[in-house]
């Protein structure tokens, strides 16, 4: 296969996904043309227990095949009535019409730019928090692209950086719990975008990107332990969590069926105790939630100066002398290598937009996406807050995004498009040496 044909897939393989329905004919065109054989197609089907794992894998899959393999791929959507998701690979296969609406239950992701238009309802079917920021298009998702870096920046050239330079990164796992059981919690609408925003960037960023949605409790803790259990993060040099959903004050989140998840929970499940894979190897996590109830409606700065006394106090004896200490062998921390980002600061809510998503995951995407060819990691989420900054709702209201390091000793460049390996074992320095 051409490499301008992968292309063609990776880019758009949130959207071929989407409009992509496994059935029998599928199975049958792809057999009859070539694209695989009767073997490869039950490999494919045991990816996943459902039909999104399924399409996903053979999109991945087909990448690796022979010439011939794009046309008949093409020829296979087309033949099988997935007539929009050929459409998204050769434009010249028409459609003949509109593809019905997605149903609301759906697992599948939604696409950044639609190659038609789709009517906008006037009113939303769902409630959302707060209404969007006014922007130029407030009904036109960010379109990811994520501009490639021209010179290398991490070790042995610069040191103290985490090294960023394997064809696949890392992994990156992305929960996202958009529809709740029984309508315990509001339907967060708006929420698809940001996951499908977010699998497109980490995944032009290096990394295998893999999404889960609307889990309940159980599948949820399942999920993030058997994630951070991955034989593969051996191989990674770093490691991505997103998880989108409610949340409530003291770091909670919310499963699908309204049980919530311990923040502290899900990042112990990464520290050098619970996953030595990842020891000493950046981890980057994103909580798109809201973490309280109140709503921020901004500052208005004071007309007077007003002084306030200073309160200072004394820590000292809190502090161990040296003579506390015992010689002992030398340890690592347990908690090393971590950056977190949340959507808010305690006690506040978090805005999404039915139309773009999260104000947090539109910001953070775009500075990604422009920055990361340049900018080290907490310098792009300086600039995140600074473009958070100039949001606002027409209700006034605001948000202030927060992050944390625990131990995070360097500085991490995610150096798109930029691959230093060996030939022989896709690693910067040769481990066979």
């Amino acid at each position: 296969m051409e490499d301008s044909d992968r292309e063609k897939i990776r880019s758009n393989l949130s959207r071929l996904v989407l409009r992509t329905q496994w059935n029998e004919k599928l199975e049958t065109c792809l057999l009859t043309k070539g694209v695989f054989k009767p073997k490869m197609i039950e490999l494919i089907k045991s990816a996943g227990t459902d039909q999104e794992s399924w399409i996903r894998q053979l999109f991945m899959d087909v990448q690796k095949r022979g010439p011939k393999a794009f046309e008949n791929l093409v020829g296979s959507l087309q033949g099988s009535g997935n007539c929009v998701a050929a459409n998204i690979l050769d434009v010249n296969i028409k459609i003949e019409s509109l593809p019905s609406p997605i149903p609301e239950d759906t697992q599948n992701k939604v696409w950044n730019l639609p190659t038609y238009s789709v009517p906008i309802p006037e009113t939303p079917k769902y409630p959302i928090d707060y209404k969007e920021p006014p922007l130029i298009d407030d009904r036109v998702p960010i379109e990811i692209n994520v501009k490639k870096a021209t010179r290398y920046k991490g070790p042995p050239e610069m040191p103290n950086t985490y090294p960023m330079t394997n064809k696949i990164r890392g992994q990156c796992l992305i929960i996202d719990n958009e529809k709740f059981v029984n309508d315990v919690l509001p339907y967060r609408e708006g929420s698809m975008i940001d996951s499908n925003n977010l699998d497109i960037l980490y995944e032009q960023l290096g990394f295998k990107v893999t999404v889960r949605r609307n889990l309940e409790y159980q599948d949820m803790m399942r999920t993030i332990n058997n994630f951070s259990k991955m034989e593969d993060h051996n191989y990674g040099q770093m490691c991505v969590v997103i998880i989108l959903s409610h949340g409530n004050d003291g770091g909670l989140i919310n499963a699908a069926d309204g049980k919530v998840v311990s923040t502290e929970y899900v990042l112990r499940r990464f520290n050098n105790d619970a996953c030595p894979a990842l020891k000493g190897k950046p981890k980057f996590f994103v909580l798109q939630a809201c973490r309280g109830d109140e709503a921020d409606f901004g500052y208005v700065p004071r007309l007077e100066n007003q002084e306030s006394e200073a309160c200072s106090v004394d820590a000292s004896g809190f502090l161990p002398t040296p003579e506390t200490f015992k010689k002992t062998i030398a340890k690592d921390p347990t908690w090393e290598d971590m950056v977190i980002l949340y959507a808010t600061v305690p006690g506040y809510v978090a805005n999404r937009n039915l139309y773009r998503g999260t104000w947090l995951i539109e910001c953070l995407c775009y500075v990604f996406m422009n920055h990361a060819r340049e900018m080290d990691l907490r310098e792009m989420l300086d600039e995140v807050a600074r473009r958070l900054r100039g949001y606002e709702s027409e209700q006034g209201f605001k948000q202030s995004c927060s992050y944390e390091s625990r131990h995070f000793y360097n500085k991490l460049f995610f150096n798109p498009g930029i691959v230093k390996e060996c030939s022989c074992c896709n690693t910067v320095v040769c481990k066979n040496k």
